[in-house]
């Protein structure tokens, strides 16, 4: 078990910290320049100090997670710089930027490691049962890295090593599975609120379909869990959507067309009908 500091009380630092205190990690003290957000931090652990920026008690922490927005990261460092001592691990939780970023801290690349939790967290404090079987993006030096791989595991994560060149990459698949794919829903609810149906009820139907389909990932494998017109071949079905989707908003036409190629191109070549269905179905999403 581990001495940790948190600084930041966001959305990510806060729910970090119920994680890790909940897996029996002594969070030490918690650094939010917001007047009460560290106090909250812990107050709800029941335990640790707060603070409103940086403190010299930051060196007796084996680890010191900074969870910051991302523009803050190399000032935040900064100004830990004087408090930090030869040994600790300082980690970071964006999911864009490579541990190097900490390097304005003044400590060697061995102990800088970023740790991006792969989740959607909408909320401070998040509940930590979502933590269990959760993927964790990896990337630094090696001594940090087995620490973060430790508090990882600890708190029934995973952990998945990421290039350091490849972060910005990384980055972008994980928005293509959250923000971007919430705004894909959020288009079907528009959709279903256009035929008359309520908002409410709209909303729901959007997030039932979502959840077959990643349930269907869940119990199969990614292409294999595809369903759909284009899967099945279906050339009149593709050809009415697209056609529909031009007279309420051709912005629409345009994205179901891209992402119909991209079913496509995911597909076996045994799926999707045969050649020439294919090939219509291909000409049709041009």
């Amino acid at each position: 078990m581990s001495n940790i500091a948190v600084v930041g009380a966001g959305r990510v630092g806060t729910t970090l910290a119920l994680a890790l205190r909940g897996a029996g990690h002594s969070i030490e003290l918690v650094i939010d320049p917001s007047e009460g957000c560290a106090q909250e931090v812990i107050d709800r652990l029941g335990a640790g100090r707060a603070f409103l920026e940086p403190v010299a008690e930051i060196s007796r922490c084996e680890t010191v997670i900074v969870s910051v927005p991302d523009p803050l990261i190399s000032t935040v460092a900064q100004n830990l710089r004087p408090y930090l001592v030869p040994g600790q691990v300082i980690c970071h939780t964006s999911g864009f930027h490579p541990a190097e970023v900490l390097q304005a801290a003044g400590i060697p690349g061995r102990y800088l490691a970023s740790m991006h939790p792969m989740i959607s967290i909408a909320q401070r404090f998040t509940e930590t049962e979502r933590y269990r079987h959760l993927c964790f993006g990896l990337e630094g030096g090696d001594i940090a890295l087995r620490q973060a791989v430790k508090l990882v595991e600890s708190i029934g994560g995973r952990a998945v090593s990421i290039p350091t060149e490849g972060k910005a990459l990384y980055h972008a698949g994980c928005v293509m599975a959250t923000s971007m794919l919430l705004a894909f829903l959020d288009q079907s609810r528009v959709i279903f609120e256009t035929l008359g149906i309520g908002s409410e009820a709209s909303q729901e139907m959007a997030r039932s379909l979502a959840e077959s389909a990643l349930a269907n990932m869940v119990s199969g494998r990614l292409p294999q869990a595809l369903t759909g017109p284009v899967v099945r071949g279906d050339v009149q079905v593709v050809a009415e959507h697209i056609e529909r989707l031009k007279r309420m908003d051709d912005s629409l036409a345009r994205i179901y067309r891209l992402m119909g190629k991209r079913i496509l191109l995911s597909l076996p070549s045994t799926a999707g009908g045969d050649e020439e269905t294919r090939a219509r179905i291909e000409k049709i999403l041009e």
